[in-house]
């Protein structure tokens, strides 16, 4: 829906598809992030009981 509006906003189909690209771009880096981040919270414990030994 949203990058439906963008088309619309903007004429040139080619800037259009761009943009389009580099918010399918953005999208996969907050998504591979966010699971680093899950990650990285899941080990947290794990490395707390290994310090505490």
């Amino acid at each position: 829906m949203f990058t439906h509006m963008l088309k619309i906003s903007i004429p040139d189909p080619f800037i259009g598809i761009h943009m389009n690209f580099s918010i399918e771009l953005v999208i996969q880096i907050v998504c591979s992030h966010l699971f680093f981040l899950m990650l990285a919270a899941a080990l947290q414990p794990l490395e707390k009981m290994y310090q505490t030994r």
